[in-house]
């Protein structure tokens, strides 16, 4: 190597990533705890969500919930709401879930079918 050539080190150390970078990984939200509220204009089979509740946890056009530690766990569909930016509760038909033993106002876990 001659004296003429130097290596460019910063140009070398391009591709490593700075250690803010690594380190501010957010955490991805799966599931979380929401109010169920008996709504008898929600269909059977279906579950009433917020737009902003399904896309922080995933949800497309399927909602899982569960109640009492899994005591009770259910697959819906999920109906995004548009109009509502509530992302603490969640609609239900209240028939259906007087049949699986869950009150209105019970604490769910919410979360993207597994």
């Amino acid at each position: 190597m001659s004296s003429e050539e130097k290596i460019d080190v910063e140009k070398m150390l391009s591709f490593i990533p700075s250690a803010s970078s690594i380190y501010s990984r957010q955490v991805k939200v799966t599931e979380k705890r929401v109010k169920l509220i008996y709504d008898a204009a929600v269909e059977e089979g279906k579950l009433v969500l917020s737009k902003r509740l399904a896309t922080q946890l995933g949800i497309t056009d399927r909602a899982e919930i569960s109640v009492g530690s899994g005591r009770v766990r259910v697959t819906l569909a999920a109906v995004i709401d548009e109009s509502s930016s509530d992302d603490t509760v969640v609609k239900a038909n209240p028939d259906q879930m007087r049949s699986l033993g869950v009150a209105d106002g019970s604490t769910v876990v919410v979360r993207a079918p597994r």
